[in-house]
């Protein structure tokens, strides 16, 4: 497990983000972002800790649902997925994702981009968020054909063997896990998949961080976790956070410190998985 020093030295970086609306933002003026505040949260839970005010943050998240400020699949997952961390959700969040599970397209996913941009990882993103919301809240949806939209996604990128399918690798895992479609995941090419962009992901903290979570989910091992380890101290800023790569002058984000984290607690061993799956 990740040494106290460690542990605290990240906590306090995390709560030094808390805005006064209750939620949390890296650049630590209100308001906080729905985004940063699950990657807030998720960390203290790698961390085995819990937010300084709980109750603070359920109210940020209860006041942007009353205002309807919730209306992507990204923004609705990352309010439903805070809120089962801290095992706080309530009925008028299923309401929210029986919304959701309508806006599920006949080929199966969910506000799939017909092409990406700088900021969508993968065509999956969307879907993987819609995907984990509504397994959390119960809400049902067509998993045949999600799971059926994943595998012909996941065969482009196994088919790429780049870096430019490593996100829709880790997203179509953590969906077809969701999804209760594990028997349809071609495990053995993607794990040879991971071999091979291993070398290529020690760029940038986020490709570390969709190599490590793939694993952690098949289960299986990144071959030179010692050069991820180091990779991942790299990026360690002196403000406590992370920046997604090496700089002297590396700004931390909440977003990478969680990554940071979740690497860091899968190479000493201690459970991840809940903060994908929740």
């Amino acid at each position: 497990m990740l040494s106290p020093a460690w542990s605290e030295r990240i906590a306090q970086y995390v709560e030094s983000c808390r805005t006064p609306d209750g939620g949390y933002f890296f650049a630590r003026i209100p308001p906080g972002s729905p985004h940063d505040t699950f990657y807030a949260v998720a960390t203290l839970s790698l961390l085995g800790r819990k937010p300084a005010d709980p109750e603070a943050v359920c109210s940020f998240f209860q006041a942007l649902l009353a205002r309807d400020a919730l209306v992507t699949p990204v923004a609705i997952d990352y309010a439903v997925s805070t809120l089962a961390i801290l095992s706080k959700l309530s009925p008028p969040w299923k309401e929210l994702a029986r919304k959701l599970s309508q806006q599920q397209d006949p080929h199966g996913g969910f506000w799939v981009p017909q092409q990406l941009w700088v900021e969508a990882t993968s065509r999956l993103e969307n879907t993987f968020h819609a995907a984990r919301a509504l397994t959390l809240t119960s809400v049902e949806f067509d998993r045949e054909a999600c799971a059926r939209l994943v595998r012909k996604e996941l065969e482009e990128a196994l088919n790429a063997n780049d870096l430019s399918g490593l996100a829709t690798v880790f997203y179509g895992t953590a969906i077809l896990k969701l999804t209760g479609k594990e028997s349809l995941l071609p495990r053995k090419d993607v794990l040879l998949f991971l071999q091979e962009v291993e070398p290529l992901a020690l760029s940038y903290l986020e490709y570390c961080y969709y190599l490590t979570a793939t694993h952690s989910l098949l289960p299986g091992k990144p071959n030179h976790p010692e050069k991820l380890l180091s990779f991942v101290k790299k990026c360690a800023c002196r403000q406590g956070g992370f920046a997604r790569f090496p700089h002297p002058c590396g700004l931390p984000t909440l977003i990478a410190t969680y990554q940071a984290t979740f690497i860091l607690s899968f190479l000493f061993n201690s459970k991840t998985e809940g903060t994908i799956l929740v």
